[in-house]
């Protein structure tokens, strides 16, 4: 598993009082962090998917959530045509589904 790249905090906020209040997640980046996004989508097609989480116990400055980079990238070498041919084949019920060579 890769590591994982932080890159924000955030904060719930409460805004309004009463029955007319609601949540409000504020999310804070800092020159480094609009850096680090900045160069993985230059990197990916211009793609960016954050992953916020809460976190566990606010931190003692109140902060409640974390940033982090989504690094997971489809896997590109096991398209190959003739695997996608064998799928199809084995979808289509032309061939008998296996796995590792055992039929299940």
């Amino acid at each position: 598993m890769a590591e994982i790249q932080y890159c924000g905090i955030g904060k719930v906020r409460i805004i309004g009082e009463g029955d007319n209040s609601y949540q409000l997640l504020k999310v804070s980046l800092s020159p480094g962090h609009i850096k680090t996004i900045t160069n993985w989508a230059r990197d990916n097609n211009g793609w960016v998917t954050l992953d916020i989480s809460k976190r566990k116990t606010p931190s003692d400055k109140g902060i409640t959530h974390t940033v982090a980079l989504d690094t997971w990238k489809k896997p590109t070498d096991n398209y190959t045509q003739d695997n996608v041919e064998k799928l199809k084949d084995t979808f289509n019920g032309t061939e008998e589904p296996k796995i590792d060579g055992v039929p299940f």
